[in-house]
């Protein structure tokens, strides 16, 4: 409208009404009319990629010989919070999916970089290896394009538990850096690949009450009694913990 000066304006959308304010032609007018709008909705890249289930890489997270634990699962679960928190200005840095399985939990990331770093740091947090593969998905722009899979193995023995390596038994010390002490040797040595023998708890307790150069004998929680290879760091009085062995009674000290 000519000569008319628009001091402020109200809209009202439910009623599709207009009200405007000002001066014509140094007079207060105010006109209030109907008007028509359109909707578009618009999402941005990143979370049309998130709704739509995108994802370029897959954390498969299991454990060998035996279910994940629950501690297991909630360390892997912050670590990756943490990888996605530092990867904030990635668009792609995101997961579209978990899937929890019987055999252990996969977690879908939008980018390969993510699902890789990831892996990387709750194998190394947990003691595990990553086993890495691809797949070819699609094609973009004449480039083939993959998904990757990075396979979280963890071991099947926690610290505390007796394993077996090369004819060895050996305490698990610390799963993260593949320690163990040999129970005969009392050295702490690398455990990569071992077997698990007993769990800490399945053992049970005893006492020693009498050692040669070569064996003890000991009294179990129970009253059983028995004799059997020495270990490492035992006299009269020692606490040890029993476990089976091949049929065959062992023991090592409660405080290796």
């Amino acid at each position: 409208m000519d000569g008319f000066e628009v001091k402020s304006l109200t809209l009202d959308l439910d009623s599709r009404l207009i009200t405007l304010r000002g001066d014509l032609f140094g007079d207060y007018v105010e006109v209030t009319t109907g008007f028509s709008f359109k909707l578009r909705k618009i999402c941005c890249p990143r979370c049309s990629r998130e709704s739509g289930g995108y994802y370029e890489s897959i954390l498969q997270l299991r454990c060998d010989g035996r279910g994940l634990r629950d501690y297991e699962i909630e360390a892997a679960r912050k670590i990756i919070e943490n990888v996605l928190e530092s990867e904030s200005g990635n668009e792609k840095s995101f997961i579209s999916k978990i899937e929890e399985k019987k055999e252990g939990i996969d977690f879908y990331f939008g980018s390969r970089d993510t699902g890789r770093k990831a892996s990387r740091k709750i194998a190394r947090e947990l003691g595990g290896r990553v086993v890495e593969s691809k797949k070819l998905h699609t094609r973009i722009d004449g480039r083939d394009a993959y998904r990757f899979t990075y396979l979280v193995k963890l071991p099947s023995y926690e610290e505390g538990d007796v394993v077996e390596k090369g004819g060895r038994l050996f305490l698990v010390k610390s799963r993260k850096s593949g320690r163990g002490v040999d129970i005969f040797e009392g050295k702490s040595v690398n455990i990569s690949g071992a077997r698990i023998v007993a769990r800490k708890g399945e053992m049970r307790s005893g006492v020693v009450v009498n050692v040669d150069e070569r064996t003890v004998e000991i009294v179990s929680d129970n009253g059983e009694v028995f004799v059997t290879d020495r270990p490492c760091i035992t006299e009269i009085g020692s606490e040890v913990l029993i476990f089976e062995f091949r049929g065959k009674l062992m023991v090592f000290p409660k405080d290796l």
